[in-house]
This record gives C-alpha cells, structure tokens and sequence, in this order.
C-alpha cells in the first residue's frame, strides 16, 4: 500500500517501474492507471472502434507487465507502452487483414478512393475514414509525434513510405474538410 499512496502524492514513473519490476501489483497499477487514457486513445485512433481498442488496451498492459523486467529504460515508460500497443495493433492487422497493408491490393485502392461526399466530418471520424496504413502513420505522427524514422520502424515500412502515407492522409483529411466546408 506503500506505494499506492506514493503514487497518489506524485511518485515518479521510474520509482513505480522499479517497485513494479519488484512484483509491487500496487506500483503497477499506479502505471497503469497514469498510462491507461494515453493507451486507450492511441488503440481507439489506430482501430477506430472502441471494442478493439480496449482489447488492445488489455493486451498492451499484459504484455507490458510480462515483460517488466525486459524494459531497457531507452525510451520513456509512455513511449514503451505506445510502441507496444502499436505492434499489438499491426500483428493482429497482418493475421486478419495482410491485403488492407498492401497499397497495391485492390481493398487499399477501394478505401483510398471511398466516396466521402455527404460525410458529417469531424476530426475522429475523418481519422477513422483514412486506409489503415494511413490511418496509423497519421495517428503516430500528428497526435503522438512519433518521428518518421521512428513510424518506419514501429510499422516495418521504409521512411520514405511513412511520409508518403502521411502526406495521403493530410491530403485525405483536407480533402474530407474542404467538402464539409463546401457544403
């Protein structure tokens, strides 16, 4: 309970990390609780469904707690668990979907060129309407500020395709927002 309660008075993330590492459940549920909002909002942007999202959420704090102890300390706890969560996310894409994360393959071309026009956009929404991989680049880039060269590595795509998948969404959500104004 110790640590609990030092959580509760501003205990700094190493100091619950270590007491986690330990076995403390108390110091990581105090990770948890100050990671779980961050994680949840990376997950729900990268699916665009709440129920995915919270699968994934799950799975990225059990995973995150089965691998304490191999946690090097070279990024922060935060961006850790991002990247945890982000490969959750495209494991389960590549097992379900591999043809949505091949830009040649007609599903991609389908949802690249998806009518919009009539489309109540707002900033979620217009996320969750970009092709996946556009999707996640976005996301990663624009709300997490992950560098491209990071985005590379995290996706398993060259940094060149990151940017133009970048470059697609923006273009994409211009796109959807000058329709909406037009309207």
């Amino acid at each position: 309970m110790r640590v609990r309660r030092l959580w509760q008075t501003q205990t700094k993330p190493v100091e619950l990390l270590q007491a986690a590492r330990q076995g403390d459940s108390e110091a990581f549920r105090g990770l948890y609780e100050a990671h779980v909002g961050q994680v949840y909002g990376l997950c729900l942007r990268m699916t665009a469904d709440p129920v995915e999202a919270e699968e994934f959420t799950q799975a990225t704090f059990v995973k995150a707690h089965a691998n304490l102890a191999k946690f090097r300390g070279d990024s922060s706890i935060k961006t850790w668990l991002h990247r945890i969560a982000v490969n959750e996310i495209l494991m389960e894409a590549r097992r379900k979907r591999p043809e949505l994360l091949d830009p040649d393959s007609p599903e991609f071309t389908r949802l690249q060129q998806a009518d919009t026009h009539g489309l109540r956009v707002d900033l979620e929404q217009a996320i969750g309407e970009l092709p996946e991989r556009a999707r996640h680049v976005f996301v990663l880039r624009a709300l997490y500020g992950f560098t491209h060269p990071e985005i590379a590595a995290a996706l398993g795509i060259a940094v060149g395709t990151a940017k133009a998948q970048y470059h697609l969404a923006r273009q994409r959500l211009k796109a959807l927002f000058t329709e909406a104004a037009d309207d």
